[in-house]
This record gives structure tokens, C-alpha cells and sequence, in this order.
């Protein structure tokens, strides 16, 4: 349907004013009828008196708005225009293009310091992985799990310790401590020694198991020696500046140092393939899409993408990527066969390394917040929501 121009009679005059104001010396395009209806509203406003919920709106003075709410994982956003029609505020949100796609393939981008992290981040923690299978003392239990140290009791409304006994309950933490180092390491030594030289499998096992127990008891050692700091502490003494030394591992066991991209020659990348999936105009990453990456030999390789939305495969000299496809399914869908959401295929000009960008346009998806929301403005500035249940009777403030 043809769109006509309207021209209301304050612009007209404006127009009119712009032509003579060279001659006349009168002001031209004075402020419109829309425009000092804003004036006293534009701003940024924070939702009040709701429990965790945070939300913010931002008028903008050229009638556009930002809204954004958030409630423990449930994010919302909306952008659209605003008018007013007396005191009411109606957010009325953008339409959305359905022929837009779901999944938007970006120019490819090289090789950089952030993909070079990631990808030494892989490496590390391939190592770790291959550390903790040959020092299996390092576990806490057969199935693979490295537990994190359970927090000490919350000590409430103790009595001051007498100075005198929380120095010698000290001096004989850091004491258990330094001996139960020393039995950790002459026990990891004794099972990582036994290992090289291919004992049965049931003696290393059980030096393994020794070595563990040697650990945990060191750790609780530890553990003790902070509680009887602590009580350095409420004894008023001086805190006392004691750093003991981390147990001598042997060099099998030892944790892989951290390599910053930054402190690298980029001639000495280690480099690889990296794929992106988010939403710049709304600064979000996406996990869990699908990812396969295809070479010129004719080789896949698969992997979905993580919380950073990325996905970051290692280099196949001398093959070069030829292919990427994306692949976004209902994450509650266990079904292998199940249509996905959407899908992409992106061919790739022969390249060694780099990184394809994708964005995912989720608003043509998601369902907006609210068809529209009109708010009451109260004598104190502030915008009362009516119409939207979710914050009916509740107030934004500037």
C-alpha cells in the first residue's frame, strides 16, 4: 500500500520560518509539538520495588527506546518507539522481519590474539587431562573427579583464644604440615617410580592410592594451619606472613605453566580454525550450536559451541578448510533426527587459519516481551507500567 507524506500544519510553519529567517532574523525551526512532549520524559529509567528483578528503560530524545529485564536466567530485551499521548508513555516494539535468517555467516577474519588464547587454553587443558591419567594420586576417587576443598564450618561467637595457646597450636600446624608435605612427595615419587618401570598394574595401583591418601592428608594439614592462623588473629596477635612451599612433584605431575598469545612471536601461533556464534546488537554468545568444519581432503571434524559461543579446532597442514556448517537445534530435543531450527553452510576460499563470525538473529525467533506497554506518568516523574502483567502497578525512576 502506497505511503502518503503528511505534512502537519507546526511543520509547515517551521518550513516556512527556515525560508525567511535569513531576512526576517526570526529563529527557524522551533521545537515541534512531539519534540516538547519528550522533552520532560527522555532519559534513563530503573525499575523500583521489585525483589530480584532488574530491568532498565532509556528514552531516547529522537523517540527511540532501549528496554532490558532481567529475572535469575531470563533475559529480555526490547528496542522500538515511544510516544506520548498526555500522560501515558506507549513502548510500541520494532517489527520483525521474518525473511531475515536465523543464522548470518560474517566476512571471515584472520587469525587473532583472542583465537590464539583459546586455542593454548586447549592444549593446557589436554595436558592437564593427560597429567591427572599418569599421576592418578592427584584425583580424589577412581572415577576421574578432582573435588573442590569443602568449606570450614562458620565459626560464630568464639570465645578469644589465649595468645599463648593459639601460638602453639600454630607452630604445630605449620609442623604437621611440613611433615605431611614431605610423606605426599616421598609418596608420589615412589608411584610415578613405579609406574615408569612398568610394575603390575596392581602394585602401582595401590602406591597410587598411597600417594592420594598422603595428598589429602597434607591438604587437611593445610587446612588446619589457616584454621589456627585464624586464631592468631582473634588472639590480637600479628597475622602471621608464613608461605609454605608447594610440594616437589615430579616433573610428570607437574601443573603446565600459562602461555599468553600476548608474550608469543605471532610467527610461533600454534594458529587453527575458529568458528563464532552471537549477537553483537545485543553483546551475547551462544552455546550448543553444532559445528562441523570440512577439508580439502575431505575431512570433518565436529564439535559444538561452548559458553563462549565459540568453537576452536587445531590446524591440519597442509589442509585447508574448504567448508563450515552450523547447525541450531532444540537444545531439549534429544532426537538425532529432529528438524533443526535453522541451518548454514558458509564454503570457505582454501584457508589455513581464521575465524568465521556467525551471527544468530535470535529476535526472529523469540517471541518480543510485549506486543506494547503503555505507562501512567506520576506527578513525581516517575512511569507507572498499566498494561503489562508481569509489571502492572510497578514504577520506573530516573
Amino acid at each position: 500500500m502506497a505511503q502518503h507524506k503528511v505534512i502537519s500544519r507546526v511543520s509547515l510553519l517551521a518550513a516556512v520560518l527556515a525560508a525567511i529567517a535569513p531576512l526576517s532574523g526570526l529563529t527557524a525551526n522551533p521545537p515541534t509539538a512531539t519534540a516538547k512532549a519528550r522533552s520532560n520524559v527522555e532519559g534513563h529509567y530503573y525499575l523500583h520495588g521489585m525483589h530480584e528483578v532488574g530491568s532498565e528503560l532509556l528514552l531516547h530524545a529522537d523517540g527511540r527506546y532501549e528496554w532490558m529485564l532481567a529475572y535469575g536466567s531470563v533475559d529480555m530485551l526490547s528496542n522500538g518507539r515511544w510516544t506520548r499521548q498526555g500522560n501515558r508513555i506507549i513502548l510500541t516494539p520494532d517489527l520483525i522481519d521474518k525473511r531475515q535468517p536465523i543464522l548470518e555467516a560474517q566476512p571471515l577474519l584472520p587469525w587473532d590474539e583472542r583465537n590464539e588464547n583459546d586455542r593454548l587454553e586447549q592444549i593446557r587443558d589436554a595436558q592437564n587431562a593427560a597429567r591427572y591419567q599418569r599421576c592418578r594420586f592427584l584425583l580424589n576417587n577412581d572415577d576421574g573427579a578432582v573435588d573442590a576443598a569443602a568449606a570450614p564450618p562458620m565459626i560464630v561467637d568464639q570465645p578469644r583464644p589465649d595468645a599463648t595457646t593459639a601460638t602453639k597450636a600454630y607452630h604445630a600446624a605449620i609442623a604437621t604440615e611440613d611433615r605431611r608435605r614431605g610423606e605426599y612427595e616421598r609418596l608420589a615419587a615412589a608411584a610415578m617410580n613405579l609406574a615408569q618401570r612398568n610394575a603390575d598394574a596392581a602394585t602401582v595401583q595401590t602406591a597410587m592410592v598411597s600417594a592420594r591418601t598422603a595428598r589429602l592428608a597434607w591438604h587437611d594439614a593445610k587446612e588446619d594451619r589457616f584454621r589456627t592462623q585464624g586464631d592468631m588473629v582473634r588472639a590480637e596477635l600479628a597475622f602471621p606472613d608464613y608461605r609454605p612451599p608447594e610440594p616437589q612433584l615430579p616433573a610428570a605431575c607437574q601443573e603446565p605453566a600459562w602461555v599468553n598469545a600476548h608474550d608469543i612471536d605471532p610467527a610461533q601461533w600454534v594458529r587453527g580454525f575458529a568458528v563464532h556464534v552471537g549477537d553483537p546488537e545485543i553483546l551475547v554468545n551462544y552455546s550448543g550450536l553444532y559445528v562441523t568444519i570440512t577439508y580439502d581432503d575431505g575431512h570433518q571434524v565436529r564439535d559444538t559451541t561452548n559458553s563462549g559461543g565459540r568453537v576452536v579446532m587445531p590446524l591440519r597442514d597442509p589442509h585447508r578448510v574448504t567448508g563450515v556448517d552450523v547447525v541450531l537445534k532444540n537444545r531439549y530435543d534429544d532426537d538425532p533426527s529432529a528438524t533443526p531450527i535453522a541451518t548454514l553452510h558458509v564454503d570457505v576460499a582454501d584457508r589455513r587459519d581464521g575465524m568465521l563470525p556467525v551471527i544468530l538473529h535470535s529476535n526472529v525467533i523469540t517471541k518480543p516481551a510485549f506486543d506494547q506497554m503503555t505507562m501512567e506518568l506520576d506527578k513525581d516523574g516517575s512511569l507507572t507500567v498499566i498494561d503489562w502483567a508481569p509489571l502492572a502497578g510497578n514504577s520506573y525512576t530516573r
